[in-house]
C-alpha cells in the first residue's frame, strides 16, 4: 500500500495527495500499473516513478517507467515570472529568465499532439529537497 501519512493542513482532496508532492520512486507491489508515458505495463518488482495527477476529479499517482519519466525532464529558463518552486509554494515566484527543473507527465494525444498531463517545476536549488 503506498498511501502516505499526510499533515492535517495538507491541501487537496479526499485521496491525500497534492500536486505540491514530490515525484516519488518506489517497486511496484504488483504488475497492474502501466506507464503513463509509453502505456507498456509496470511488471512486480520493477521500479517506477509516481508524481501526482487528476483523473476523473480525484487528485491520483501516475506511474511511469524511470526512463520514460527522465526523458520528460528539462532544464530551461523561465519564459515568465509567474511560477512558483513546488518544493517553495509559499516562497519568491521563479523570476522570467532564471533556470528552472520541470518533470514532466508528457502523453500523446489522439490526434498526436505531445501534451503535459502533470508538471513540476523547481529551482534547481530545490529539486533534491
Amino acid at each position: 500500500n503506498n498511501q502516505k501519512e499526510r499533515p492535517a493542513d495538507h491541501r487537496g482532496d479526499m485521496s491525500g495527495l497534492s500536486q505540491q508532492d514530490h515525484p516519488e520512486v518506489v517497486v511496484a507491489t504488483s504488475g497492474r500499473s502501466s506507464c503513463q508515458t509509453c502505456g507498456e505495463s509496470i511488471g512486480k518488482g520493477e521500479h517506477r516513478v509516481g508524481m501526482v495527477g487528476r483523473s476523473s476529479g480525484v487528485s491520483c499517482m501516475k506511474w511511469m517507467h524511470p526512463q520514460c519519466f527522465a526523458l520528460n525532464m528539462r532544464i530551461e529558463y523561465a519564459p515568465t515570472g509567474r511560477a512558483r518552486c513546488n518544493a517553495d509554494r509559499d516562497g519568491a515566484l521563479i523570476g522570467k529568465g532564471e533556470p528552472r527543473l520541470l518533470m514532466r507527465m508528457m502523453k500523446t494525444s489522439c490526434g498526436g499532439e505531445v501534451v503535459a498531463k502533470a508538471q513540476q517545476i523547481y529551482k534547481p536549488a530545490n529539486a533534491a529537497a
